[in-house]
C-alpha cells in the first residue's frame, strides 16, 4: 500500500513539473526585445513576417533596413529622407539603424517618430506600425 502512496505522489509531482517546464514561456512576462546587431534585428523581423529592404542595390545591410508590409525598392528607400519625420512618407514604415556608444537618440531620431531600442538597434518610424512590429516580434521570441 505504501508504495502505492508513494507511486501516486511521485507521479504527481513529476506531472506539476512537467506543466511548469512546458508552460513557463507562458507564466513569465514579456520577452525583452534586444538585438545583438542590426543583421540579428533583420532575421528576426522578417521571420516576424515583415518585408526588410536594404537602401543600396547589392543588398547589403551595413548601416540600417527599411521594415514594411509591402516589398519596396531599394531606390524608393535610399530616397527616403531618414533624418526628418514626415508622418505621410513614413506610414508604415520603420527605419532600423546600429546604434552605437556615441550615437544619441537626439540626433538619430526625428522628433515626432515612434522609436524602440532594442540592444543595439534602433528603430524609429510610424509609431503604429513600432506597435504593430513589438507584438509579432514579443511572438517569435517567446517561441
Amino acid at each position: 500500500m505504501k508504495w502505492k502512496v508513494r507511486a501516486l505522489g511521485a507521479a504527481v509531482v513529476l506531472g506539476v513539473a512537467v506543466a511548469i517546464s512546458i508552460f513557463e514561456h507562458r507564466l513569465a512576462g514579456d520577452p525583452v526585445i534586444a538585438f545583438g546587431n542590426i543583421h540579428e534585428a533583420f532575421a528576426s523581423v522578417e521571420a516576424a513576417g515583415f518585408c526588410c529592404t536594404a537602401d543600396n542595390p547589392d543588398r547589403r545591410i551595413d548601416i540600417g533596413f527599411l521594415v514594411s508590409r509591402d516589398e519596396l525598392h531599394w531606390q524608393e528607400i535610399a530616397l527616403m529622407c531618414k533624418g526628418t519625420f514626415s508622418a505621410s512618407e513614413w506610414k508604415r514604415k520603420v527605419w532600423f539603424t546600429r546604434r552605437t556608444i556615441s550615437s544619441r537618440l537626439q540626433d538619430v531620431v526625428s522628433e515626432g517618430a515612434g522609436v524602440r531600442v532594442w540592444g543595439n538597434v534602433i528603430a524609429f518610424g510610424d509609431a503604429d506600425f513600432l506597435d504593430e512590429m513589438e507584438r509579432a516580434l514579443k511572438k517569435v521570441w517567446r517561441v
